[in-house]
């Protein structure tokens, strides 16, 4: 080889900007923390949902349309309905996720506040159902 002739791969990676991640590799997500809250509150949504409408029986049913068409559509709640409510559910959380990197490549301060609204997003249904359930105790314990 001639010299000031190299590797055309090893001055690819010379020139590449050492911020910016090959289009292949798999760098570290930018906002975990925020991942896991999402994952979390997502994880709570879908054992809270299973316990209210396993408890309410024929008196209960989903109020996300698009969930209860899932859970009905895939045989209710004792079908595979339940997992398919959680394959929408955590198929969405991964579409999120992904929005988020793509985003925070772009501008780290609007994919960060993205990854926190989400967040905070994913817990208002949990806030939701455990109301729901608090209120429920209340109901049957006489308390009101």
């Amino acid at each position: 080889m001639a010299q000031g002739q190299g590797n055309s791969k090893h001055d690819e990676k010379a020139v590449r900007p050492p911020d910016r991640p090959a289009w292949r590799s798999l760098p570290q997500m930018r906002y975990q923390n925020a991942y896991v809250w999402i994952l979390f509150f997502s994880s709570m949504d879908v054992l809270l949902t299973l316990l209210i409408l396993s408890a309410g029986k024929d008196t209960t049913m989903e109020i996300n349309p698009i969930a209860r068409f899932v859970i009905d559509g895939w045989g209710g709640l004792h079908g595979l309905g339940m997992a398919g409510a959680s394959g929408l559910k955590f198929t969405l959380v991964v579409l999120a996720i992904v929005i988020c990197e793509i985003v925070g490549r772009s501008s780290d301060r609007k994919g960060r506040r993205l990854a926190w609204v989400l967040a905070v997003i994913a817990a208002v249904p949990v806030v939701w159902s455990l109301g729901l359930l608090l209120m429920n105790q209340a109901i049957l314990s006489g308390v009101e």
